[in-house]
């Protein structure tokens, strides 16, 4: 099985812009020594230059790969930057899944959103609960 990370976050970013009309998008990617991380990166870059929605550098954070990552990503945004922010999309499923926001913030991750809203899975289907 190969995965197409680029494709598949360039295809959860067009759902969330063209189907949720989400345009003060969030990013919480990975370490920039990680290939697949950067390639879901780039998607995100390119998407946001497609759609004419300005480059903010301060929607953009670091993580690691696991949920404390995704907790401070979140608080840094929100809570430090204070940015109002229609989505968060975070680089993994570890990152998305963290404790302190679950109920007050929607994270989209390449697979999963952690809310009772949707399922995006970013390499084949959309599943809504």
């Amino acid at each position: 099985i190969i995965v197409n990370n680029y494709q598949g976050m360039r295809n959860l970013m067009v759902h969330l812009i063209e189907d949720h009309g989400y345009r003060k998008i969030a990013f919480i990617k990975g370490t920039t020594d990680h290939p697949e991380a950067e390639d879901r990166y780039r998607a995100f870059i390119d998407i946001i230059k497609e759609y004419n929605i300005p480059f903010n550098p301060e929607y953009v954070v670091t993580g690691e790969f696991d949920r404390q990552s995704g907790d401070d990503g979140v608080a840094l945004l929100i809570d430090e930057r204070k940015l109002d922010i229609d989505v968060i999309v975070a680089v993994d499923d570890d990152t998305a899944v963290y404790n302190s926001y679950t109920d007050t913030s929607l994270v989209a991750s390449c697979r999963d959103i952690a809310s009772n809203i949707a399922k995006i899975n970013c390499i084949s289907t959309l599943e809504y609960i």
